[in-house]
């Protein structure tokens, strides 16, 4: 009689351990559009990377209150059930990271990555010891749809101005809304989940207020998600609409699309309005940043603004209304007209099967442009292009390929956490700039290999095939809360296949708890004959393991905020124009609790560097180079190390080092154009001095060199010639003026005058705007005299810019 009373008191009532996991996630929520939705975007390419350590931290450390809740509640009292040993087989997620560590190609990521995936196991644990708790549940719902809908809302001040954000609006194919995570893309996952969330709230909701209020935040939700110009949101959300529209019985299946329909009608209203007012929004900002300006935005009832805002509220109530006539009116008559049709298992498959072929014919229709007229023309363009052969599609094949080959390093445990971000330079066909593999399972597979890919994908694929037999044998279950959690796991899983919503800690904390709570519905008894000692004891040795995690968490994360603090302190030192002792003051006591941190290290060894510049003592050198090859041992794919070594070669007067420094490093990033621009410049050098000091062995050595590198250059640009002309890249890879100058002159000097005039020749451009053009021309004319030959018109030019140009000319013909 006192078990069914307790349990009856979990499923009806908030324990004290419940309303502590509500707080923890209202928390965990709050902090995430502050924090870039704890976004892993540290790495190891720019010192900026750094800024998204702190933001990422706090989201970690809500995994310590997460392990220590968990602990309480599995130790406590009660059957050993399947969902249990889920929780602990779970323990392999971080486990697999742990173990990549030991090959990890960057120690620092793949410590983080390690801290990540023990925060989303910690919330997987949080959502199996939820899954029991009814009104805890509902709660959740009702917390994750505030927190959406007051997010869509904050969304649209970004659009109409009323408050800027970096990157919250961007620019491609049309004015993009990210708003806080700034990503579009991201934020399209978000609003897919959010959608979900509220239809299914709008089905099952029997109050007249609450169909209001899900009905009325429709209209803004789609037209948030029609403002992401996201593609693979476009690609996935039929995919994604299948399989919701499958768990539903007819009835809902009929009111979902209704719902769905009428509110994509209501936006298409004044879709294109908002657009136009988001293009003046971003032109505005872009003119300000160009002429350096304060970003101004402007207040809500300005009258750039305010009509924007009255557009939404009047449409979203119209489409409040539209959907409180269908709950009262339409869906009884559904019900009394189609119940015998759609007692029927069956019938919950004719929808989607309906639904797969209208949706065909509409990619049919959209291709047609018949859309054109109603569409945005950024909307339509991204839909038009809805092909395999758009850059981003391109790109991601490029990066899929290029994960295969990094995987093939370390296939059974991956290169740890980060991997990708270390090492994707050294692989690429072409200079593009990307620190994420844009697929989870790709990724997972470059930072785990096999062993942790298998894992990771079994233990999903497990959870999600139960779940799904489990509902189908007993569909009543699609009253529960359960459905809600499991559609936002999918959506977001499904939507990281073609992206990395995964790296945002908000989207891969929430998958986990959602899945936690899905795998809570798996109660079949386990060690039924053991003996409750030994059940006892397990509990305490799993708890005290999953308590130790967050004493792990604590030490770990306390060290790195510590040493983020540290290096923020010594960058304000060094504004102030403090003592170099007080500097480095800071960065020396973070070094002492996360010893090997690259940004440290890296900024150590940058102060002392300017000490020796400007005060010639060998002492700085020295320690700079003691930092250097300490930063060398544990991060040698920093890329900041590279400018850094080179830097101390030449302040030791060693060019040929930094050579060196520089054709080693071209290796890993072969298409950082600037390494071999320097690379010939100081070989010219070289070649300059052997050359005056008739020193011929070592000219012509210099000169081979110089030639090499030049071709090698000209072979990569023919190669990127020949990519697809959708494939843009925006670092840029070309043979600069400075290399055909320095080519052309060496083979002026040796007498090659033909090679000079051709190695010139391209460079050339129509309108002479620089002295260095000047002097390529001068070069080129020069040749071409020695070669008898002569470009009367291109001279003409020259001198009418000049007149003096006409006295090089002759004086570099007579040298």
């Amino acid at each position: 009689m006192a078990s069914n009373q307790t349990k009856k008191l979990t499923k009806d009532s908030v324990t004290a351990w419940g309303w502590a996991t509500l707080i923890l996630l209202g928390v965990f929520m709050f902090l995430t559009p502050f924090q870039f939705g704890f976004f892993n975007g540290v790495g190891l390419h720019k010192l900026g990377q750094y800024m998204f350590e702190k933001p990422l931290l706090y989201g970690l450390l809500l995994g310590i209150p997460a392990f220590i809740l968990a602990s309480l509640a599995f130790i406590k009292k009660g059957n050993f059930e399947q969902r249990h040993l889920i929780a602990i087989i779970g323990m392999a997620i971080p486990l697999v990271y742990f173990l990549s560590s030991f090959s990890a190609k960057s120690a620092y990521l793949s410590k983080i990555g390690l801290y990540n995936n023990l925060l989303i196991y910690s919330f997987f644990l949080l959502g199996i010891f939820l899954s029991d708790q009814r009104k805890v549940l509902r709660y959740m719902t009702n917390l994750f749809l505030s927190f959406g809908y007051t997010m869509v809302i904050f969304g649209f001040t970004y659009l109409l101005g009323n408050i800027y954000r970096m990157d919250a609006l961007l620019y491609s194919d049309g004015v993009r809304l990210a708003s806080f995570f700034t990503y579009p893309n991201g934020y399209a996952a978000f609003l897919i989940t959010l959608l979900l969330g509220n239809l299914h709230h709008l089905i099952k909701s029997t109050k007249r207020y609450e169909v209001m209020i899900h009905g009325f935040m429709l209209v803004p939700i789609i037209i948030s998600l029609l403002l992401t110009l996201s593609r693979g949101a476009i690609i996935m959300m039929p995919i994604i609409a299948l399989v919701t529209l499958l768990l539903f019985n007819t009835r809902r299946q009929l009111m979902m699309l209704m719902y769905v329909c009428g509110a994509l009608l209501f936006s298409l209203l004044i879709v294109s309005d908002l657009t136009s007012r988001a293009t003046v929004v971003y032109e505005r900002y872009q003119q300000q940043i160009a002429s350096r300006q304060a970003i101004e935005t402007v207040r809500l009832i300005s009258s750039s603004s305010i009509g924007g805002w009255l557009r939404i509220v009047f449409i979203s109530l119209l489409m409040a209304g539209f959907v409180y006539l269908i709950h009262k009116y339409v869906q009884s008559v559904i019900d009394r007209k189609m119940s015998k049709w759609m007692s029927s298992r069956r019938s919950r498959l004719a929808i989607p099967l309906i639904f797969t072929i209208v949706g065909v014919i509409g990619v049919v229709i959209l291709s047609s442009g018949v859309l054109s007229s109603v569409l945005p023309s950024g909307t339509l363009g991204r839909l038009a292009n809805i092909n395999f052969n758009t850059h981003s599609v391109l790109e991601r094949f490029e990066f899929y390929k290029i994960a295969i080959e990094m995987w093939k390093e370390s296939p059974v445990l991956g290169g740890g956490g980060g991997a990708w971000e270390a090492l994707y330079d050294q692989y690429q066909s072409y200079p593009f700039v990307s620190a994420q593999t844009h697929s989870y399972f790709i990724q997972i597979l470059v930072e785990t290999g096999v062993i942790g890919v298998a894992i990771f994908a079994l233990f999903i694929l497990y959870i999600i095939v139960k779940y799904m037999i489990q509902y189908f044998r007993d569909l009543k279950s699609e009253n529960e809360d359960h459905v809600f959690f499991f559609l936002i796991a999918i959506s977001i899983l499904l939507h990281s296949l073609i992206d990395f919503e995964m790296s945002y800690g908000y989207f891969s904390a929430l998958v986990f708890l959602c899945l936690g709570i899905v795998s809570g519905n798996l109660r079949k008894p386990l060690f039924e004959g053991r003996p409750l000692t030994f059940i006892t004891n397990m509990r305490r040795g799993i708890s005290i393991v999953w308590f130790a995690l967050s004493i792990v968490l604590i030490i770990t994360i306390s060290n790195l905020f510590y040493a983020n603090n540290q290096y923020t302190e010594s960058i304000r030192r060094a504004q102030e124009k403090q003592s170099l002792d007080a500097i480095l003051e800071p960065l020396v006591s973070g070094l002492k609790r996360v010893s090997g941190h690259p940004f440290l290290l890296e900024r150590i060894a940058g102060y002392q560097l300017q000490a020796y510049e400007q005060t010639k003592d060998q002492q700085y050198i020295q320690t700079a180079q003691m930092y250097f090859d300490k930063l060398a041992a544990t991060e040698p794919h920093f890329s900041n190390l590279v400018k850094g070594r080179y830097s101390l070669a030449l302040q030791q007067g060693d060019k040929e080092r930094g050579i060196e420094v520089l054709e080693e490093a071209i290796t890993r990033y072969p298409y950082e154009l600037s390494f071999y621009e320097q690379v010939i410049i100081d070989r010219y050098d070289l070649w300059n001095s052997a050359n005056n000091d008739g020193v011929v062995a070592k000219s012509e050595d210099q000169a081979q060199r110089i030639f090499a590198w030049y071709e090698e250059v000209k072979s990569r640009v023919a190669k990127l010639n020949e990519l697809p002309e959708a494939i843009v890249y925006i670092r840029p890879f070309e043979i600069t003026s400075q290399m055909r100058l320095i080519v052309g002159q060496i083979n002026f000097t040796n007498g090659k005058y033909e090679n000079a005039a051709i190695t010139l020749k391209d460079g050339i451009k129509d309108i002479i705007e620089t002295n260095e053009d000047k002097v390529l021309v001068r070069l080129y004319l020069a040749s071409l005299r020695k070669m008898g030959k002569d470009d009367l018109p291109l001279f003409q030019r020259l001198i009418e810019t000049d007149p003096q140009e006409e006295y090089e000319v002759i004086n570099l013909l007579n040298d």
